[in-house]
């Protein structure tokens, strides 16, 4: 019952982009790390010759044991790609497939909870609420299947050849992708308990 998680990457930076970025970025990586569930992470990067490097340097023994895969890739659509996704589920060989931002982390439990969920009630996807970050610290946030309240990391679905990110780029391209997952399958449900913590809202608070 292997999951991938598929993480796009871009350091560089642009309009509403975190701070701290490389650091966020190691931080995620070592948030999947800490999951004992057997998953597979698999680290798309939009051109980004700095996070090949952190990569290498700070995660050498989950290279060389596959538990993290890492891509380089030279997308048309630079920043918010669905190509980036698309790669990442073409290298996925888990069952299911979730996502993780590069600025983001998971908790401890989060891949198996999302995981039995999704076999108890086999479903082909599921949705899950998750935490966002405040000046009070994390608050639960729920998620509901509507535009501006879901988003990618959201969601869980299983390994199919015809659910992909094409045309999903840009803002809004979340939105686009769940609408895909809706037309794709009516097998769906919410999953409960998930801990997935968003640590970036643009131009708001920082993390």
């Amino acid at each position: 019952m292997k999951i991938s998680v598929i993480m796009p990457v871009y350091l560089g930076d642009y309009e509403g982009c975190a701070s701290n970025r490389e650091d966020k970025f190691v931080r995620a990586i070592n948030s999947f790390v800490k999951n004992s569930f057997d998953a597979e992470l698999i680290i798309v990067s939009d051109d980004c010759l700095i996070a090949k490097k952190i990569v290498a340097d700070t995660f050498f023994d989950e290279l060389n044991s596959k538990k993290i895969k890492y891509i380089h890739t030279k997308p048309k659509s630079k920043l918010f790609s669905g190509e980036l996704r698309s790669c990442g589920i073409k290298n996925a060989t888990g069952k299911y497939i979730c996502y993780l931002d590069s600025d983001d982390i998971i908790g401890e439990k989060h891949l198996e909870t999302i995981c039995m969920q999704m076999e108890s009630q086999n479903l082909d996807w599921g949705y899950y609420n998750d935490f966002v970050y405040t000046l009070q610290g994390f608050a639960p946030k729920i998620v509901t299947l509507q535009h501006n309240s879901i988003g990618a990391s959201s969601t869980i679905h299983k390994r199919y050849s015809k659910i992909d990110w094409k045309n999903c780029n840009g803002y809004g391209h979340d939105w686009t992708f769940v609408q895909k997952l809706m037309a794709w399958s009516k097998n769906y449900d919410k999953i409960y308990g998930a801990t997935y913590f968003i640590c970036h809202i643009p131009n708001q608070i920082e993390y």
